[in-house]
């Protein structure tokens, strides 16, 4: 057996050595910890970043397909770094953050079913998701301040949007012929252009936020399942044809600042029985209701002047 010992004076080296190696090893843990704060890459987001958190540099998307999608490459403010799709999620990567989806970004794209833009987002282009038949949910976000013309024409899956308060303007045909049945204003919109929601034959009800000024010409016409509609107190005029060949409409609340009905606002509205005619009306165009005749009768019995 062979038996180590150990003076005095060099066990007391052996554990001043072994506290500078510990105490070393906390240093160097510190530092670690300290220096991760440091790194540029975790300051920008992009190696911490919450994974459920959209960037604003991304858009995401699903497809019934499990594919990935060919947008238009110049409808964007930002060029394309790269497009991929695992995990049942499309992910498309632009160089800077994405402010604008353009005309024609995504019309007519087979198979999109759901996007999600980041809220860097100010304007949605013309045509930018026409035609896209199967997209059933869009998640437009705060910040968001147009819709141009078109936008969604023709979005036969798409059955609810909320606009948010953001949004200023939705112009031409914007969601003519989608399959909404619901639809949710924010109050903040101010403009409604013409077909904006034509042909909406799904949609059953509808508010008009007070901050609308202006509601354009056949915005809701053919809008054959709409039975109730609140319009905005910020109106001054109901514009030509604006509901007609809503059959479905019952109810409908005309608020008292309108001064003036163009021709044909509630023409062919075949179930909507009663009509109060604000105080402040002064003018009222031909055909209002369903037929020349019978509002030709009732403005005559008004003594209105016939527009």
């Amino acid at each position: 057996m062979i038996v180590i010992t150990f003076a005095k004076t060099n066990l007391i080296i052996l554990m001043k050595i072994n506290i500078f190696l510990v105490s070393c090893c906390i240093a160097i843990a510190i530092a670690g910890c300290t220096g991760s704060k440091d790194n540029p890459s975790t300051e920008n987001g992009e190696e911490n970043s919450d994974p459920s958190k959209i960037s604003n540099t991304e858009i995401w998307y699903t497809t019934t397909d499990g594919q990935t999608i060919s947008p238009l490459a110049s409808a964007f403010n930002a060029s394309i770094v790269s497009n991929t799709y695992t995990g049942g999620k499309g992910i498309i990567k632009f160089s800077t953050d994405v402010t604008k989806i353009g005309t024609g970004a995504f019309e007519r794209i087979e198979h999109l079913s759901t996007i999600e833009l980041p809220s860097s987002i100010k304007l949605l282009g013309g045509s930018a998701f026409k035609i896209c038949e199967e997209l059933k949910s869009i998640d437009i976000k705060e910040g968001v301040e147009k819709i141009g013309d078109q936008c969604f024409n023709g979005c036969l899956a798409l059955t609810e949007i909320t606009i948010p308060k953001s949004v200023k303007a939705i112009d031409y045909s914007a969601f003519q012929y989608s399959g909404l049945v619901k639809l949710n204003f924010l109050e903040g919109l101010e403009f409604i252009g013409e077909f904006a929601f034509d042909g909406c034959t799904a949609l059953t009800e509808v508010k008009i936020p007070d901050s609308v000024t202006v509601l354009d010409q056949e915005a809701f016409n053919n809008c054959t399942s709409l039975k109730k509609a609140i319009l905005s107190n910020g109106m001054s005029d109901l514009r030509d044809f604006t509901f007609s060949g809503c059959s479905a409409l019952t109810d409908v609340t005309i608020p008292e600042n309108i001064t003036s009905i163009k021709i044909g606002a509630f023409f062919n509205c075949t179930g909507l029985k009663t009509i109060t005619i604000p105080s402040k009306v002064i003018e009222m165009g031909s055909a209002v209701l369903k037929t020349v005749q019978v509002w030709n009768r009732c403005i005559a019995k008004l003594g209105l002047p016939l527009g």
